[in-house]
C-alpha cells in the first residue's frame, strides 16, 4: 500500500511539474489525471498480484 501510494504522489508531482512547464492549465489537468489513474490502477493490480502470490489477502486500507 506504501508503494501504491508512493507511485502515485511521484507520478502526479513530475507530471504535474512538466504539464507546468509548458503552461496550459487545460494539458495540467488531464496529464496529472491520467498519470494518477494509470499509476494507481497499474500499481493496484500488482499489489494484488502480489498478495495472491503470496498466499496472504491483506486489507487494501
Amino acid at each position: 500500500m506504501i508503494a501504491l501510494l508512493l507511485c502515485c504522489s511521484v507520478a502526479l508531482l513530475l507530471c504535474c511539474s512538466v504539464a507546468l512547464l509548458l503552461c496550459c492549465s487545460v494539458a495540467l489537468l488531464l496529464c496529472c489525471s491520467v498519470a494518477l489513474l494509470l499509476c494507481c490502477s497499474v500499481a493496484l493490480l500488482l499489489w494484488k498480484s502480489a498478495t495472491r502470490v503470496s498466499g496472504v489477502m491483506q486489507p487494501c486500507v
